[in-house]
């Protein structure tokens, strides 16, 4: 599958948010910095695309310092996927191409909790999974950085109701990359119930800037629905 076309007004708001986030110049950052606004310029989940392959690369290569705390500041969204077959959450959230679905994984550093979410129609139609993660290694201070984890519980939820799904079981994180503004997951072996495929690798950026670039792209789905609501465990 080819790359996703990106927006002819994004570059705009891509660098009125990198200049806000005071990135520098130097190597890692030029290269951050160049991913984030590649991946805010794609109407939605993108694959395949060279330059983002290329920078993926030479930011995992650089085995960085890893930070928990900076692992826990709100929703990550789900921007760009390689290495294995298609991930199920990708495929529902384009079920409805109309639609511009967030999809993501929040975590709480604190509580060692980790959220799983998926829309489907954006918040009125959702998929969640609840669970913990805990480091495999705690005197591992940089990338790739592993992390156990266990699902406990799922639930769909359509509107104002929520129905509970018998989702549970071990899953194992490692994290390729991390910074600010960027994270880079593998997932080594297949997630419970197949969620995800051994091997697949998925590129993530703060949510808060995906909304915030949908919002600026003026779409229709702004115009008639609610705000949209960050996640809340």
């Amino acid at each position: 599958r080819g790359g996703v076309r990106r927006q002819g007004l994004l570059p705009d708001f891509a660098a009125d948010v990198l200049s806000g986030l005071g990135m520098g110049g130097a190597p890692r950052d030029t290269a951050s910095r160049r991913l984030l606004e590649l991946l805010l310029a794609f109407e939605e989940v993108g694959e395949a695309d060279p330059e983002v392959d290329s920078l993926i690369d030479e930011l995992v290569a650089l085995q960085a310092p890893f930070s928990l705390q900076r692992f826990g500041e709100g929703l990550w969204c789900s921007r760009y996927t390689r290495g294995a077959e298609t991930p199920r959450w990708l495929r529902n959230a384009r079920l409805f191409r109309v639609q511009e679905n967030i999809v993501g994984q929040k975590y709480d550093v604190t509580e060692r909790r980790v959220l799983n979410y998926a829309e489907i129609w954006r918040q009125g139609l959702l998929l969640t999974a609840q669970g913990t993660f805990e480091d495999v290694d705690s005197t591992v201070r940089t990338c790739p950085k592993d992390f156990d984890v266990l699902i406990s519980g799922g639930q769909i939820r359509l509107g104002g109701f929520t129905v509970s799904l018998p989702v549970q079981g071990k899953g194992f994180l490692r994290v390729l990359y991390s910074d600010e503004n960027v994270r880079i997951l593998l997932n080594p072996k297949a997630s419970p119930d197949n969620w995800e495929q051994a091997g697949l690798v998925v590129v993530q950026i703060p949510a808060r800037l995906v909304v915030q670039q949908q919002e600026q792209r003026g779409s229709t789905l702004f115009s008639t629905t609610t705000t949209w609501v960050e996640p809340d465990f």
